[in-house]
């Protein structure tokens, strides 16, 4: 049975994605419900502590996601926090990373506690940051 990605809402337009030990293309589905049409702004924690596999289809699948929706993306993804506990992980975003620069600002913690905390600091960073 494939496992899903969880999707965790929290006050203040915050939502936590918890990956499955092995992520499948269903995550992109996921990305699609969150940026649906009618979406406000938000901010994300996606947490990959539990990921143990590279599955070469998912990182390509969420390249071209991440190319298709550019513009969704800039228009309601405040920031993101990425929880990066091992070199599994690392070595995933790099590869997207290195294809596809992200559009919002992003930051990386190795734990999901510290995600949690820094997903307000963060914010209010970037709303100080981006105020005229």
């Amino acid at each position: 049975m494939t496992e899903l990605t969880q999707v965790i809402p929290y006050e203040g337009g915050v939502v936590k994605l918890v990956l499955p030990t092995t992520p499948c293309l269903r995550f992109i589905e996921t990305l699609d419900q969150l940026f649906a049409e009618e979406v406000s702004v938000f901010s994300l924690i996606i947490d990959t502590s539990k990921v143990k596999t590279k599955n070469v289809r998912l990182i390509a699948g969420v390249i071209g996601w991440l190319k298709r929706n550019k513009p969704r993306i800039e228009k309601y993804l405040r920031c993101s926090v990425v929880v990066v506990p091992n070199d599994t992980v690392q070595g995933i975003l790099n590869a997207v990373f290195k294809v596809y620069s992200p559009v919002a600002p992003i930051r990386m913690v190795d734990d999901v506690v510290k995600s949690e905390a820094e997903i307000w600091t963060f914010i209010e960073s970037v709303e100080r940051t981006s105020k005229p």
